[in-house]
């Protein structure tokens, strides 16, 4: 495995990464010995394999690098794409850096492209690209970054009369596929229909619905939407009002 003392010489970005962030650090080492160990030296250029930090799909904001492992000479180049396009880490709109870490016992250079947070947009084809007098490989990696839900609550606040029937809808366009997870919270308490005037039903393809037979008072209403990325919450505001206008306080159960 390749010394600190090393790679401090290669990329100042990579100085940070090795001694600010040890747990970042030790990632990166992981993932590199466990590429370079499954692979026996070979002659001349040769790109041997690329692989990825994080297992697919990346959650978006995940930190994420992907390494390429490659034999050559010391003057080989290393470029990197995405989808065709050559990527500039230099006039990048997010934080990108690259290294080439020094050859192993093996003979192994190891070329890094690393995220600080991983966006949706990054998912597509990466390529390694390495060129070494005049022969060129090129090796690539399918990235798939998924994004926590964004969710629709249908109102956000309504004012009804007590005893009025009120329906509230949660969707999200992200649920193409109808398999998100949808639940109700009321007043920051999980919702219990068997003893309050609601009533939760599915929506098809997607989505969930709060219908409230008969307001009693007024109250918070929270859809949470959950996804293998994770949960998005939504709050509806419902004011209920006596027939005389009054307002009536929010009641917790």
């Amino acid at each position: 495995m390749t010394e600190i003392g090393d790679v401090l010489l290669i990329h100042s970005k990579a100085i940070r990464k090795l001694i600010v962030e040890p747990e970042r650090n030790m990632k990166l080492a992981l993932l590199v010995e466990k590429i370079s160990s499954s692979n026996a030296p070979a002659s001349g250029l040769s790109i041997q394999s690329i692989d990825a930090s994080e297992k697919m799909p990346v959650v978006e904001d995940s930190e994420l690098s992907l390494a390429c492992i490659t034999q050559g000479s010391s003057a080989m180049q290393v470029r990197w794409f995405k989808d065709g396009a050559a990527i500039n880490v230099q006039t990048s709109y997010r934080s990108m850096w690259t290294t080439l870490v020094p050859k192993n016992s093996k003979d192994q250079y190891t070329a890094i492209l690393g995220f600080e947070k991983a966006h949706v947009l990054d998912s597509g084809e990466f390529i390694c690209q390495v060129s070494d007098w005049g022969i060129i490989q090129n090796k690539s990696i399918q990235v798939s970054v998924v994004t926590k839900p964004t969710a629709q609550v249908i109102p956000l606040t309504s004012t009804v009369r007590q005893g009025d029937r009120m329906v509230i809808t949660c969707l999200s366009q992200d649920d193409v596929h109808g398999s998100f997870g949808y639940n109700w919270v009321k007043n920051n308490h999980i919702l219990n229909p068997s003893v309050e005037p609601e009533m939760v039903e599915d929506l098809y393809p997607a989505g969930s619905r709060l219908l409230i037979h008969s307001a009693r008072a007024s109250a918070t209403y929270t859809c949470i939407i959950t996804s293998t990325a994770g949960s998005t919450r939504k709050d509806c505001s419902v004011t209920v009002i006596s027939a005389k206008g009054q307002k009536q306080s929010i009641h917790y159960p």
